[in-house]
């Protein structure tokens, strides 16, 4: 339910659509243009609502909070551990575990936003040192 988590900011958002990588690559996903969860009587024939995960194409740093700056509040969702792409569902990152991004959406890289609302473009070859953490797991919501 990552798109839960996007939702509770529609307030602060003007379109859904921002959630939606620009190079999103899975046929599967669409991107929503309102924040509204049916469609009223007289909507547009190209009213997408924003009603799942398929809606989102960045995951959220469930342990995430605004006390600790360095922390990986989201990013896109092409990440991989062993070399395998990660799937829908609750991703738990331990300090040996090898992150990586995948080739298909950014060509081996990656955007993540921090916690102090600052966001970096990430390459293969650092994610597994932000992603890890000798501290214990970093538990991430893949849409």
């Amino acid at each position: 339910m990552v798109f839960a988590v996007f939702e509770v900011m529609s307030n602060e958002l003007s379109t859904p659509k921002i959630l939606f990588c620009p190079v999103e690559d899975d046929s599967k996903r669409l991107a929503a243009n309102s924040f509204m969860s049916m469609t009223a009587p007289g909507s547009p024939s190209n009213f997408i609502p924003f009603t799942n995960d398929n809606n989102v194409s960045y995951f959220v740093g469930v342990d995430a909070n605004e006390t600790n700056a360095h922390m990986v509040l989201s990013g896109d969702r092409n990440l991989a551990v062993a070399g395998k792409p990660v799937r829908h569902g609750l991703l738990n990152v331990t300090p040996k575990s090898v992150v990586t991004w995948t080739k298909n959406m950014h060509k081996n890289a990656g955007n993540i936003a921090w916690a102090d609302g600052s966001v970096q473009r990430i390459s293969s070859a650092m994610a597994g040192k932000v992603f890890t953490s000798v501290t214990g797991t970093n538990r991430f919501a893949m849409p």
